[in-house]
């Protein structure tokens, strides 16, 4: 099992040829490269470009589903895109596990400026492996909940402005308790740069979970670093 960091908030999970791809954007990244895997599923946090810029062209191009809340996914859909509406509550099913999608604050709009639905994150229990990307978010309440999930790694936003910064994200460490934690959505404009060094020792001096700083455009074996923690 592989975890692919593209840049901004863009991962992809790969285990036995099947694909998730979370928050696409590639057209318009500076930092992104294109990915060489065949995508089976897509999920969307929320509706901004920076999140959503690439899904109706992997859709099509996969005839991969996606899902994201209901607004949006009728959006998507009336683009081409293989959507499925869904919102915060229980678990959606599959064979290899279940996605839930969870309370973000933030806002969603599509590109056009008309309404997008809510902002959430997404918990993804994938092939024994449980992961939260929580989308664009500032520090909330409700992620001490997100503990019950046992997380193996959490992905979270850093570079502030647009959602939480370093200290607010230490801070979500603690609450979420994951194994792993990796920061994203950071140095892709002028507005979210930061210096990621800091996250990493603070994330180890503050909390018990280990801070995982993968590069843009890189993967790691999963298996090879959740097994041996």
């Amino acid at each position: 099992m592989k975890l692919y960091y593209v840049a901004h908030s863009t991962f992809a999970i790969n285990d036995n040829n099947y694909t998730i791809l979370i928050d696409p954007f590639f057209s318009g990244n500076p930092l992104a490269k294109k990915l060489d895997l065949n995508v089976n599923l897509i999920l969307v946090t929320h509706g901004h470009f920076d999140h959503i810029a690439d899904v109706v062209e992997l859709s099509k191009k996969y005839n991969a589903q996606v899902f994201t809340n209901f607004e949006l996914a009728n959006y998507l859909a009336s683009k081409g895109a293989n959507a499925n509406g869904a919102y915060m509550g229980g678990k959606i099913k599959f064979n290899w596990g279940y996605i839930k999608f969870v309370p973000a604050f933030h806002g969603s709009s599509t590109p056009e400026g008309g309404y997008a639905g809510v902002a959430t994150g997404i918990v993804i229990n994938f092939n024994g492996f449980t992961f939260y990307h929580a989308g664009d978010t500032c520090l909330t309440v409700e992620m001490q909940l997100l503990k019950n999930y046992n997380i193996d790694i959490a992905m979270l936003p850093i570079g502030g402005y647009f959602t939480m910064d370093i200290e607010e994200a230490v801070l979500a460490t603690k609450m979420i308790e994951p194994k792993f934690v990796i920061p994203m959505h950071y140095n892709t404009f002028d507005l979210i740069k930061v210096n990621v060094n800091e996250f990493k020792e603070l994330i180890e001096k503050q909390t018990n979970s280990k801070p995982l700083i993968m590069d843009f455009n890189s993967s790691i074996d999963l298996k090879e670093i959740l097994v041996s923690k």
